[in-house]
């Protein structure tokens, strides 16, 4: 594999995560020690099956022959064509199949390859995502005929010219274990590496959706006080009106600012903590619904909600969301219409539930409606927020444990639904 006849998979790959990041020459260098120090053929891929990089093992004369004539099986000089024919038994089904499978279970494995010996994998995490695998192959070669037979037929070689090669002794149990620990540390290297290309990836694309920010949306709020300031200051407005946009404008900064900085903690800054605490989920509820009506004086809501309903979770939080929730009904919702709060018991937890009516979510924002800095499409320049709302929602949600529902037809209208567990699930051990 990689350096061999049939050239570098690694110009196939299109997902790039690991290689991009990593770089090749660092996987080289970390990786060709290895494979000298367990004389070991390694090989890392991507989360979606693609090479990243391949070093064959030294001296083992049956892996390149399997390797060889499992190419050659192929029947052509294109390498794509060859991956899609599925005859490349040494790269799908030995090296491509431990690494899906590794990916599939989220934990390191041991997988039998076809050429009678063993592939061990560990998955590759960074930012907390599974971004590929490494692995390295080890083992006794077959030595029993009908083991032996069953890999000639499998690689199309002769059972004679398997005979003649040297076999390969199976390696002390310490020998494995110590090799096992050494990749584990590489993984560790190899997703640091990543890590860090990826943070610095998302600062960049950050601060360009700040500048954009500043540039476009704080400037609206930002002039509407000023405006109302220099009236106020040449007597030429009603000093209750300007106050009153003034302060509208200053909370609607507010808002964007805390956002932002809501943004900054989940995308750069390791998440946003938790506190929790046993609190009454009906009466925080009661609380940001008469907080909202203070705010919006014209809105209509009505609260369903038990006498209680004790939940673990972190109050400011837990309030946050159904602020925002409440936020996004008040400008979807159709005009003059209330919205409805619902708190019950369910399911071992508590759900909490945002009503309104009005047009329902078009379906082609539904994949992305959770999604950082998405109107609607009939928001306006003068609506609260940046897009982000949402976004926030269903991370403190997730950062619960729980989970987020919406549902929108013009019959029904449009439904948030917050599930939380009654408390977080335990860690393992």
């Amino acid at each position: 594999m990689g350096a061999s006849g049939y050239g570098d998979l690694s110009a196939l790959n299109t997902c790039r995560t690991i290689l991009d990041s990593a770089g090749r020459d660092s996987l080289v260098s970390v990786l060709a020690e290895f494979r000298h120090l367990y004389q070991a053929a390694v090989a890392v891929y991507e989360t979606n099956g693609d090479y990243a990089l391949s070093l064959d093992a030294t001296g083992s004369a049956w892996c390149e022959l399997l390797a060889a004539r499992s190419r050659l099986r192929c029947h052509t000089d294109d390498d794509r064509a060859a991956l899609a024919s599925g005859r490349w038994t040494c790269h799908e089904n030995c090296w491509n199949g431990a690494s899906r499978e590794c990916v599939r279970a989220g934990a390191a494995i041991d997988y039998p390859c076809a050429g009678g010996r063993f592939i061990h994998a560990i998955p590759i995490r960074a930012c907390g995502e599974l971004v590929g695998t490494i692995l390295f192959c080890y083992g006794a070669t077959p030595t029993a005929p009908d083991d032996v037979a069953r890999v000639a037929a499998t690689f199309d070689v002769a059972v004679e010219e398997l005979f003649r090669l040297p076999p390969v002794a199976a390696p002390e149990p310490q020998l494995i274990a110590a090799a096992k620990r050494h990749l584990g540390t590489i993984v560790r290297l190899i997703g640091e590496l990543v890590e860090r290309r990826l943070i610095a990836r998302e600062a960049e694309r950050h601060g360009e959706l700040l500048r954009g920010i500043i540039a476009h949306d704080l400037r609206s709020p930002l002039a509407a006080i000023r405006g109302s300031a220099e009236l106020l200051q040449l007597g030429a407005a009603d000093p209750k009106r300007a106050a009153a946009r003034i302060l509208s404008s200053s909370e609607r900064m507010r808002l964007m600012i805390e956002q932002l900085l809501d943004l900054t903690r989940i995308k750069i800054g390791g998440g946003i903590s938790l506190v929790r605490e046993r609190l009454d989920l009906a009466a925080l509820a009661a609380q940001i619904v008469d907080e909202t009506l203070g705010a919006r004086p014209g809105a209509a809501i009505r609260l369903s909600a038990p006498t209680s309903c004790p939940i673990d979770c972190d109050r400011e939080r837990m309030g946050q969301v159904l602020a925002n929730l409440l936020v996004n009904a008040a400008v979807h919702g159709a005009p003059g219409c209330p919205i409805d709060v619902s708190v019950a018991r369910r399911d071992g937890g508590a759900v909490l539930r945002v009503h309104n009516e009005g047009n329902p979510i078009p379906e082609a924002l539904m994949p992305t409606l959770f999604d950082p800095f998405k109107r609607g499409e009939r928001v306006s320049r003068s609506s609260p927020g940046i897009g982000l709302g949402l976004y926030i929602v269903r991370w403190l949600v997730e950062a619960h444990d729980g989970t987020i529902d919406v549902r929108s037809s013009p019959a029904a209208g449009t439904s948030f639904s917050v599930w939380i567990p009654d408390s977080p699930p335990s860690l393992p051990p």
